[in-house]
């Protein structure tokens, strides 16, 4: 358990106040290896390179492939719906001659 050290003066807890940010980068400043990507990879954009090659290929199978790997950044993955099988009711068939 961390120790809570006090000022003797003013008889209060130590540490920054509610939404005080003390030291650290600034909020939305990128961290240096995200800076050194960005600079590596200069004027090219994946994404529109991705487009490109969708338009201009014939084969389904890969525009398939690329245009399932960007839906996740589109749109929200669903969460799997869980049913309880003791709640379902299905109909009784009466089969003839069995």
């Amino acid at each position: 358990m961390a120790k809570v050290v006090k000022n003797s003066e003013t008889k209060s807890k130590g540490g920054s106040k509610k939404g005080e940010r003390r030291g650290g980068r600034q909020k939305g400043t990128p961290n240096k290896k995200t800076l050194e990507f960005v600079k590596a990879l200069g004027s090219f954009d994946p994404l529109e390179e991705l487009k490109n090659i969708c338009c201009n290929t014939d084969k389904d199978d890969l525009k398939a492939h690329i245009c399932l790997n960007l839906l996740k950044y589109i749109y929200p993955q669903r969460k799997a719906v869980e049913i309880d099988a003791v709640d379902i009711k299905l109909p009784v068939v009466k089969i003839k001659g069995l």
